[in-house]
């Protein structure tokens, strides 16, 4: 099946291990493994688990709505984010937003075509992905200059400095620009990979040190059905679908970027996301709706390689996750309200932490918190943001 636009904008709002994931054996047993309950956060909890998300930003107006795509914070003050407004349910203004104090109000900014995602490397330098366009700001989102891609399909950028970055998205092929922006070209290891470009996504990069990254994505073959209705109006068709199988793959350096060494395994599932911190790290695994469950977290050793599942349950399809601390983790994402988890219908937000990856934690997240998906934004251990695609942003506070 080729990639087509709304599978590309559907993959932009998601990426990886560096260990391989669980087999289909392994996978067998954990069906069997009771998740056992969330945990209330009470007096006995963790001082992290007992925070409350409380809503800073609401879009709230008649007529109108907002969709967050993404949001990050530089520092405890600035902050950056990525929207589109509707008027009427249709499209109207594709947006980067801006904040000075925290998130408490937001200044909007035009930038013309819709946006797929935002990297900010500090105060001043960020840049966003649009549809087949790159934007850069030297002036912490006060103004944007147009940059080019390497491809149409690119749908993220990763930067070590203002000039030295990466652009990623659908097929094998990432690019490495040393200007910027201004010109690209393709890095060799992955052209080398062979992999069905029209099935692959190249999901996320991360850097744990200046020298060390991963770069990591999925290939599968996905189905196609004939049927006009939405999974929502069919359910029993999306729970009854034939899981494809496919490879995950990670791209791995040690030398800043300069060479990349691939690693593939069999699974099921895509790899979405992955979050290094030291000597430990998480990644996160979606599936079909055809799946036991939504999706998985699992737990990466960085000095055995080591790869152990920690969280799953069949009713939250998590989203996001972030590295807190030593030993903990804060996963985020929706609550489904039936057997369709991953329908386009809004779920509860929720806010879930572990400090040993073993014992989670029910946060108390605003009841008005909705959304198909939620993000984490962050500066340190200290302040933490959450944004849904429904024109909300929360901060957690005492």
């Amino acid at each position: 099946m080729a990639i087509t636009r709304r599978t590309l904008l559907a993959w932009a709002g998601g990426a990886p291990a560096l260990a391989q994931p669980p087999q289909p054996a392994q996978r067998t047993q954990m069906a069997q493994m009771p998740a056992g309950a969330l945990l209330k956060p009470d007096e006995g909890a963790p001082a992290f688990a007992r925070g409350r998300w409380s809503m800073q930003y609401f879009h709230d107006k008649d007529r109108e709505s907002m969709e967050f795509g993404s949001l990050h914070f530089s520092s405890a003050t600035r902050g950056l984010a990525t929207a589109v407004r509707y008027k009427d349910g249709e499209p109207r203004d594709n947006l980067a937003l801006r904040t000075a104090d925290g998130g408490k109000t937001w200044l909007e900014t035009g930038i013309g075509r819709r946006p797929y995602s935002l990297f900010v490397l500090d105060d001043a330098n960020a840049w966003i992905v649009c549809d087949n366009r790159l934007l850069y700001s030297g002036e912490g989102g006060a103004g944007w200059q147009r940059r080019r891609l390497p491809d149409r399909k690119m749908l993220r950028v990763h930067f070590q400095s203002p000039t030295r970055g990466w652009a990623y998205g659908v097929g094998n092929v990432f690019h490495e620009t040393s200007d910027g922006g201004r010109t690209w070209k393709p890095v060799k290891e992955s052209v080398d990979l062979k992999l069905s470009s029209d099935n692959t996504l190249l999901s996320w990069l991360e850097f744990v040190s200046p020298k060390q990254g991963m770069m990591a994505g999925t290939s599968r073959r996905r189905m196609e059905w004939n049927s006009y209705l939405p999974d929502w109006m069919a359910p029993e068709r999306s729970t009854r679908r034939r899981l494809m199988p496919g490879v995950i793959f990670t791209m791995v350096t040690g030398d800043g970027g300069e060479t990349w060494r691939p690693v593939t395994t069999s699974a099921f599932g895509d790899l979405t996301k992955v979050r290094l911190r030291d000597m430990r790290g998480a990644s996160l695994i979606a599936y079909d709706d055809g799946f036991d469950w939504p999706s998985e977290v699992n737990a990466l050793d960085l000095r055995t390689g080591g790869n152990e599942p920690i969280f799953r349950r069949r009713q939250i399809h998590v989203t996001d996750m972030a590295l807190v601390g030593k030993a903990g983790i804060l996963v985020a994402g929706i609550e489904a309200l039936g057997r369709l988890r991953m329908s386009s219908l809004s779920g509860r937000v929720k806010a879930i932490y572990s400090p040993n990856s073993k014992d989670w934690y029910d946060m108390k997240v605003d009841y008005r918190a909705e959304g198909t998906f939620a993000r984490i934004a962050r500066v340190g251990d200290d302040q933490f943001w959450l944004a849904s695609n429904a024109g909300m942003i929360l901060k957690l506070g005492e």
